[in-house]
């Protein structure tokens, strides 16, 4: 192979993170604005117009101009490249040079003095071949001595398999590798085929190859599902004009979306497109101007890139490191010039780096485009005629003007306000799509009938019968003689007013609720009970609840809850120990002999629960006459042996450990988020794995439920700021073994350290005026405990605080691990996941242990591996491979 010495630097990563679609700039947002409401004067003639009708957004103007209609099936985003040589099937990635595209159809790249190899690098996506497993997804290829290496995922990532192609696009072998999230995945995994090594690094599959002559370096992604993603059909100023749907898939591959012909609309833009006429899907969204991010694209090169722009325009420039020049002996960086970029699909810009006898040069991945939703925009080409009629019904009396306009496209028009009138539709809004008259019916409202002197009036009166006041009253008005009622809408079962709920008494109706009107009538009173309202817990209150079940089956017949100020003493007997109880239709009796031994105490931040346990009243039976004896029948065996009866179910426990409302709770095994407190499986919302006590799930309680059998469940806020759960709401258990409160509830002399950030030291128990950072293995001694709302603090010797989080410190001595040996060889990571290896420590090694701490800190389903933080990074603390030696 006759080539220069060249340094190719194929750092293009076909990015799997993110949604690519159009987004206007110039899209303008409309206000919705509603009907204004206008005082009105009583006698103000009916028929006035008092708000005028009000245009929220008129139809678009059509485009008069000869722009031809988008056929997206003649339309592509991703240029046509050059063919590698030797090659008719797999073109060359686009590479950009000074803003244009460098390798065209017939045209190799040249950056400097260099031209860009059109023997080795990455493929353009159209070229990628029909996977040939079921469920995968390709998302790499590279063109490599003739013939092409290609990379594809199953969709759980359990799974990647790298399959070679030959020149002429036919598949000549494939291999299967354990995935990032296969159970038998292998860090260390590394293996060389056709000249290239590959292994995992930084969670990704790294690539390298090289030659006297020639290096490089790539990387692929595995796969990231996305769901959810809308694709929009609007016009220019951002309107829907047809439907949304809903698209899932892959991020970084193409996916199919029916994109609607709109009559009197042509197609002006679309998203990016493969040549299958599929649609680039990532998770990228608007993005703000923010500072400089450097990252190693790949083994030569850092990129540094500043977004200035919501489009996710970036400035950028590439640093070349050739100290990693494998023989080179050379060492020492150098920058390219900063350059702006465009967001584009695919690409990459190339910068020349050659020194010395070094020809080299390097590539970076250009921005991917701002994509969340897919939109595809559309422009009308015809105007039609709208008109709004404002009518009066059943005479069509013209109460208005008329509304009229022309255009295509959404439209709001707000109806005018009427005295004395009530519009059917307040608002007429629509997508104009057709000549269309609208007609806006008026109807006159009642009027209460005017008393006269022939008239008899019989005031309705509802009563609070605790005091006799009067509560509100109505007046019946009719003519002497005439008979009236005031039954039905005039005697309500039940009412709220001013936030108090009112019943009636039943017991108390009076007589006179139906007669005839005459000079002088009787008022109709209708007494009624106010019910009682709950007393809300305060910051300062505590909570007993009383459950009241019937053991035949432990089902909860009813419950109530009292308060009370922590400390104070409570009384669950008197009213809350019912003799009986109806249910139903049916009689309960207390079982004296199952009563609770928490009916009286006192208040705490603790919740108790006192179960009171009832015993249904049997029905008689009417004794029936007896009925002459018919012939005895001697016994035969049973067919069936008699069945064991079952027991009845356990008494409901009585928790001692519940949690007050608004406290912060965290769990300790693996338990599940239910829709509701009865946790029915099909109910479940999300399961929450056993994790390290540093990063266990918390959640806010914010009230309670129960189960059929009465017991009581925690109804949860999900307080997990990292997670996708995060402010999910639902039931969990109260079970301690499973959930206990995150907050110390007693007093203790030492404590130590066990949060790998540490725990601050406060001058305030609110924990404000932060004094210093005590470091992970910290012994503290603390001379008091004092309570700060729902929460706990320590009170240190000076007078400061720290927190009483379970999560951040432990009570007693607890051992720091200090210093550890190797035992096997190990490697070195830039992160606790072990993602980027970045150094390797061979058997005997001493390292200084600064501190420990776990995997997967923000996975709610992944449970964590404990890490040790060593200098330069973390290694792992697995016993096979390392010792603690102090």
């Amino acid at each position: 192979m006759k080539v220069n010495k060249l340094l190719l630097m194929s750092a293009l990563l076909i990015s799997t993170g993110g949604i690519l679609a159009f987004s206007n700039s110039n899209v303008n947002e409309v206000s919705n604005v509603q009907a204004a409401t206008t005082q009105v004067n009583d006698d103000t003639p009916d028929g006035t117009i008092i708000t005028p009708t009000h245009v929220v957004k008129a139809p678009d103007p059509a485009d008069r101009t000869d722009n031809p209609t988008i056929d997206p099936k003649e339309h592509s985003d991703i240029p046509v490249t050059n063919f590698y040589e030797g090659s008719t099937v797999f073109h060359q990635l686009p590479i950009y040079v000074n803003g244009t595209l460098a390798n065209p159809m017939g045209q190799d790249a040249r950056v400097g003095f260099s031209t860009i190899s059109n023997q080795e690098g990455s493929i353009n996506p159209n070229d990628y071949i029909t996977p040939p497993v079921k469920d995968e997804t390709i998302n790499w290829g590279y063109y490599l001595d003739g013939s092409v290496l290609m990379v594809g995922w199953s969709h759980d990532n359990t799974k990647m398999y790298i399959h070679q192609v030959d020149g002429a696009g036919k598949l000549t072998n494939t291999e299967e590798v354990p995935g990032p999230k296969s159970p038998n995945f292998n860090p260390n995994w590394s293996e060389t085929i056709q000249g290239m090594t590959l292994y995992w690094e930084n969670g990704l599959l790294q690539m390298d190859w090289g030659s006297y002559y020639l290096n490089g370096s790539s990387s692929a992604a595995p796969l990231n599902y996305l769901s959810g993603i809308p694709a929009r059909f609007v016009d220019a100023n951002g309107n829907e004009l047809a439907p949304q749907q809903i698209i899932s898939g892959y991020s970084g591959t193409f996916v199919d979306v029916k994109y609607p012909e709109i009559e009197g609309y042509r197609l002006i833009r679309v998203p990016y497109m493969n040549a299958d006429h599929q649609f680039l899907i990532n998770n990228i969204t608007k993005t703000a101007p923010g500072d400089w991010t450097f990252t190693q694209e790949n083994r030569y090169v850092t990129v540094a890139r500043k977004v200035i722009d919501d489009q996710n325009t970036q400035e950028m420039y590439m640093i070349f490191d050739y100290s990693k020049i494998p023989g080179g002996g050379m060492s020492g960086t150098k920058q390219s010039k900063t350059v702006t970029v465009k967001a584009t699909a695919g690409g990459s810009i190339a910068a020349d780096f050659t020194y010395g006898v070094a020809q080299a040069y390097g590539t970076a991945s250009m921005p991917e485009p701002v994509g969340n939703p897919l939109t595809f925009v559309y422009e009308p080409i015809k105007s039609y005629n709208l008109t709004i009629n404002y009518l009066e019904q059943g005479t069509n009396n013209v109460l208005a003007p008329q509304y009229k306009a022309s255009g295509a496209g959404t439209y709001e028009i707000d109806s005018p306000v009427i005295s004395g009138y009530t519009a059917d539709k307040s608002v007429v809004k629509g997508t104009l799509g057709s000549d269309e008259t609208i007609n806006v019916y008026y109807t006159k409202k009642d009027t209460p009938p005017t008393p006269t002197n022939d008239s008899g009036k019989v005031a309705v009166n509802y009563i609070d019968e605790a005091d006799n006041s009067l509560i509100q009253s109505k007046n019946i008005y009719g003519k002497i003689g005439d008979p009236y009622q005031a039954d039905g809408s005039y005697k309500p079962a039940s009412f709220t007013l001013n936030g108090d709920t009112y019943t009636l008494d039943t017991t108390k109706l009076p007589t006179n609720i139906k007669g005839t009107f005459a000079n002088t009538n009787s008022d109709v009173n209708y007494y009624y009970k106010k019910e009682a309202k709950p007393v809300p817990p305060t910051d300062e209150s505590a909570a007993v609840i009383v459950n009241y079940i019937n053991e035949a089956d432990n089902s909860l017949i009813q419950t109530k809850k009292f308060y009370g100020k922590v400390g104070d003493p409570y009384e669950a007997d008197g009213k809350y120990q019912l003799q009986t109880l109806n249910y139903n239709g049916d009689t309960y009796t207390l079982d004296t002999n199952k009563l609770p031994k928490n009916i009286r105490g006192t208040f705490s931040d603790q919740t108790p629960v006192v179960n009171y346990y009832y015993v249904k009243k049997a029905t008689p039976v009417n004794p029936v006459n007896p009925v002459n004896p018919v012939n005895p029948v001697n016994p035969v065996n049973p067919v069936n042996p008699p069945v064991t009866p079952t027991p009845n179910p356990q008494p409901v426990p009585e928790p001692s450990h519940i949690a007050k409302k608004g406290e912060v709770v965290y769990s300790l095994k693996k338990i599940y988020l239910y829709k509701n407190s009865t946790f029915d499986k099909a109910e479940r919302k999300f399961g929450y794995v056993k994790k390290p006590r540093v990063f266990r799930p918390m959640f806010v309680v914010t009230d309670y439920g129960y189960s059929k059998a009465g017991r009581v469940r925690y109804k949860v806020r999900d307080v997990n700021h990292l997670s996708k759960t995060d402010g999910w709401t639902g039931y969990i258990t109260t079970n301690f073994e499973y959930v206990r409160p995150v907050y110390y509830h007693s007093s203790h002399q030492t404590l130590t350290v066990i949060n790998p950030r540490g725990v601050n030291e406060y001058v305030n128990k609110n924990l404000t005026g932060k004094v210093k950072n005590f470091k992970q293995g910290t012994v503290l001694h603390v001379t008091g405990f004092v309570k700060h709302n729902l929460t706990t603090r320590y009170l240190l010797s000076n007078g400061h605080f720290i927190t009483g989080n379970r999560k951040l410190v432990k009570m007693g001595r607890i051992s720091q691990p200090k210093q550890l040996k190797v035992i096997h060889f190990i490697n070195r990571y830039a992160d606790p996941n072990l993602a980027k290896r970045n150094g390797h420590f061979k058997k005997g090694t001493k390292l200084v242990i600064k501190r420990y701490t776990f995997s997967h800190e923000a996975s709610l389903t992944r449970s964590g591996t404990m890490r040790y933080a060593v200098k330069g990074g973390y290694v792992t603390a697995n016993q096979k491979y390392v010792k603690v030696i102090k």
